[in-house]
This record gives structure tokens, C-alpha cells and sequence, in this order.
């Protein structure tokens, strides 16, 4: 049996001014993966009638504009 570790860490932004333009574009970013990956669920499941696993929807969406705006490993984890 493999033990699971989950860290938290804890922050504080000083510099909120400087900072929140680029936040705010991150998390456009995510909701746009977020809310294509949903639609082409839904698409996929009205067509064959399952919803597709992990690795063929990243493959799908690894093409699409949106999965560019994020680097590669912040685009999974929002898939994952």
C-alpha cells in the first residue's frame, strides 16, 4: 500500500496591484480548458454513449488554442 502525502502551503499576495492582471488571465485560462473539456464531453458522451477516459481527452485537447495559455502541467491538472 503507497502512503499519500498532501502538502498545503499558505501564502499571503503583497504586491495585489502588480499581480492581478496576470492572476486574473490564469484563471480565464483554466475556465476556458475547463468549459471546453466539458463541451467535448458532452459531445463525446451524446455520440457513443460513454464518457471518454483521461489520456484521449488531453490528447484532444493538447490541440486546442486553449491549452497553450497555460503551461503544460497547470492545462492537466485542470483536466485531471
Amino acid at each position: 500500500m503507497a502512503i499519500q502525502v498532501t502538502r498545503t502551503y499558505v501564502g499571503s499576495i503583497q504586491n495585489h496591484r502588480q499581480v492581478c492582471d496576470g492572476l486574473d488571465s490564469l484563471g480565464d485560462s483554466a475556465s476556458k480548458i475547463w468549459n471546453v473539456a466539458r463541451w467535448t464531453v458532452d459531445r463525446v458522451w451524446d455520440e457513443v454513449g460513454q464518457i471518454p477516459n483521461e489520456g484521449s481527452l488531453k490528447s484532444y485537447m493538447k490541440n486546442q488554442a486553449c491549452w497553450k495559455d497555460l503551461n503544460a502541467q497547470s492545462s492537466q491538472k485542470v483536466i485531471e
